[in-house]
């Protein structure tokens, strides 16, 4: 369950780009089933794998380097109205 959530972001930070599973997986030069399977939680990435990832995003280096960098991709925070 934990993983599911970790990687709950990944799907998120694809459909902000706008990139289907296939155009995302080409650009990050890994399978489409991969990126499935991460997306699912049902495959770990590793350190290198989830960078390889963000740069194919183009996840804000800020977001890479969180304390989720090598669980998942973490979703920006929401700020508060200050």
């Amino acid at each position: 369950m934990q993983r599911k959530r970790n990687f709950a972001a990944l799907f998120w930070w694809r459909a902000q780009r706008g990139l289907s599973q296939l155009a995302l997986a080409h650009r990050a030069s890994i399978s489409q089933r991969h990126l499935s399977f991460l997306e699912l939680g049902r495959a770990q990435p590793s350190r290198d794998m989830v960078k390889q990832i963000a740069e194919a995003l183009d996840v804000p280096l800020h977001h890479q380097c969180g304390e989720s960098f090598g669980r998942g991709l973490s979703e920006p925070r929401k700020r508060s109205g200050r």
